[in-house]
C-alpha cells in the first residue's frame, strides 16, 4: 500500500529543549505528531514531523517564525521481514530517483510501514505501482 503525506522539515538550533519547544507548541495546539525525526550535525539541526493536522502545523510554524520546508512523502507499507525495505528502495534507485531521506513510521502486527522523500515524488510512486 502507497499513499502520500505531508512532512515539514523544520530548521532547529543544536540546544537542549528546541526539540522539545516544537512539539510542545503542537500539542497545545492540539496537533499531533504521526512521526519524528530528528538530527543535528555542526550545530545546525532539522526536524521532519508529520502531523494529523498539516494547516494547523504550517499556521503554527508560521507564527512562531520557524524556517521549514514543505515535502510531499510517499508511505508505503510492507510485510515485516528481512529485505522487504531494501526490495522497496531498490526499485527507487533503479528508476534513478534519489531518496533524500527515509525513516520508520509504524512497526506492528508483522507490517512496517516507512516514510520515504525523494526528488520525484510521482516517478517514485509510479515506479513503486508497476
Amino acid at each position: 500500500m502507497t499513499h502520500l503525506m505531508k512532512e515539514f522539515c523544520v530548521e532547529i538550533e543544536d540546544t537542549p529543549g528546541a526539540i522539545s519547544q516544537i512539539c510542545t507548541a503542537l500539542g497545545q495546539s492540539g496537533v499531533n505528531l504521526v512521526s519524528i525525526a530528528s538530527e543535528c550535525v555542526g550545530g545546525q539541526g532539522f526536524m521532519r514531523i508529520i502531523t494529523d493536522d498539516e494547516k494547523k502545523a504550517a499556521k503554527l510554524l508560521d507564527e512562531k517564525d520557524m524556517m521549514y520546508s514543505e515535502n510531499s512523502v510517499i508511505v508505503r507499507a510492507f510485510d515485516d521481514k528481512p529485505n522487504q525495505l531494501a526490495s522497496v528502495i531498490d526499485k527507487i534507485a533503479s528508476a534513478g530517483i534519489n531518496i533524500d531521506a527515509v525513516y520508520l513510521l509504524q512497526n506492528k502486527n508483522g507490517k512496517a510501514q516507512v516514510a520515504i522523500v525523494t526528488n520525484d515524488v510521482q516517478k517514485a510512486i509510479r515506479t513503486l505501482k508497476g
